[in-house]
């Protein structure tokens, strides 16, 4: 460790105690030179007319990374902040159970031959043994 950092670190003992060991973010507090809003604007008014992150950097002249940061700033990062959120579909009825249908059908009716759909009817009711299946919808 050079004399000028050590000498830094305790400057900083010496000013805040404890608290100023303690680790910092090296993130600058302001920017130089910030993104003027009128930059700020055009990017959010192409995002609106749903333009690439790419194609708002080529028109505007500023970098993609510019352009992606101004966005995740604006909460327009992704296509889907855009779109209102789908309504949650629900179906609400009085009773229980109202929109369940059943049907009733024989199983195994073609044991007794090749038939026509008016046939299988008849052969279900003649043959009272044949298994029976209930289905809802």
């Amino acid at each position: 460790m050079s004399p000028a950092h050590g000498g830094k670190w305790v400057d900083r003992y010496r000013c805040e105690g404890l608290a100023g060991l303690r680790d910092r973010s090296s993130r600058p507090h302001r920017l130089r030179r910030p993104t003027p809003q009128t930059v700020v604007a055009a990017i959010e008014r192409l995002r609106r007319q749903r333009w690439a992150g790419k194609q708002i950097a080529a028109e505007t002249g500023i970098s993609p990374a510019t352009v992606s940061r101004v966005l995740r700033r604006l909460g327009l990062n992704k296509i889907s902040a855009l779109e209102p959120a789908e309504p949650i579909r629900r179906y609400d009825r009085q009773h229980p159970g109202q929109l369940i249908s059943t049907s009733r059908s024989s199983v195994g009716s073609a044991a007794w031959g090749t038939a026509s759909p008016g046939d299988i009817v008849a052969q279900s009711t003649a043959v009272p043994d044949l298994p029976k299946t209930l289905s809802a919808i």
